[in-house]
């Protein structure tokens, strides 16, 4: 299994490439169950990269807004977030993350 630090080197290559500054990375799990409950879970997590100030700004922002909570936080530009509302399509995140850099 990979580890963040080098998610986060293969994500600075590609936007590097493609000439981007910042990134918001949606993913989702699903069918994921624990030993005491046997319902399948879905869980989504949001990936920030960037300049440090912007996934900073962006991070704080989304917790602000409630929707998100703290994962695991890499400095340098790198953190991730969890989706509490797990039916939140990306129309509806998409809008969130735009509002952050308006600030």
């Amino acid at each position: 299994m990979r580890g963040a630090e080098e998610v986060k080197v293969d994500m600075e290559k590609f936007m590097n490439e493609k000439g981007v500054n910042f990134l918001g990375v949606m993913s989702m799990v699903v069918g994921e169950e624990t030993e005491t409950e046997t319902k399948t879970k879905t869980k989504r997590t949001m990936l920030l990269v960037g300049e440090d100030e912007d996934v900073t700004r962006c991070n704080n922002f989304l917790l602000e807004q409630g929707e998100f909570e703290q994962g695991e936080k890499i400095n340098n530009g790198f953190t991730f977030l969890h989706q509490r509302n797990v039916k939140m399509s990306r129309k509806q995140v998409a809008p969130l993350l735009m509002s952050c850099f308006k600030k």
